[in-house]
């Protein structure tokens, strides 16, 4: 693959306005690109286990990480909160299977439990932002983030133009957002 893409010529090749779907040599190119974005994933989320797993350093990582869990689950703001949504209780289930398996038992899984982690610290972060100001868009980021995963059940929306409008409101920040006027 990388010579069919060499005999393509240089940084040129990429160039090609007006067949850009058809664009063998960037085809080429980002054929490569996968191989090494998946290789890294797995490497950086095997170097995770190995970091909460650490003999001496693996404990303040995990220290560290409470206390963000802990102040964001503890933060009570302008946004009730979902019922149903415990993060502190799916962290400590998260960190109770990281406790009492073996290192390699976690790298075989790696990517799963930096999934995990992440979505548990996802979901309390876009808590405490919602709840900070009360912003509507923040809100209904952090509801479909929890939808999402199935932690709270899918509240009720409003029809096409009700949810072009929230899109909207997400994506450039304005409450009222009613495109170019031409």
């Amino acid at each position: 693959m990388f010579a069919c893409m060499e005999s393509l010529g240089g940084v040129g090749y990429l160039w090609n306005e007006e067949q850009e779907y058809l664009n063998v040599s960037r085809i080429f190119r980002d054929l490569c690109v996968g191989p090494i974005w998946e290789g890294t994933t797995d490497v950086l989320c095997t170097d995770f286990v190995r970091a909460i797993k650490h003999p001496k350093a693996g404990g303040e990582s995990l220290a560290a990480l409470d206390e963000v869990m802990a102040k964001a689950s503890a933060f009570e703001g302008k946004q009730p909160r979902p019922t149903g949504w415990h993060p502190d209780h799916r962290w400590a289930a998260w960190k109770d299977g990281v406790a009492t398996s073996s290192p390699a038992d976690l790298v075989s899984e790696a990517r799963e439990l930096v999934w995990g982690a992440v979505d548990i610290l996802v979901s309390a972060l876009l808590y405490v932002d919602a709840g900070t100001d009360g912003d509507p868009a923040a809100a209904d980021i952090f509801h479909r983030f929890l939808e999402g995963r199935n932690w709270m059940v899918r509240q009720a929306r409003g029809g096409t133009e009700d949810e072009l409008r929230r899109d909207q409101a997400i994506v450039y920040g304005i409450p009222d957002f009613c495109g170019p006027k031409l």
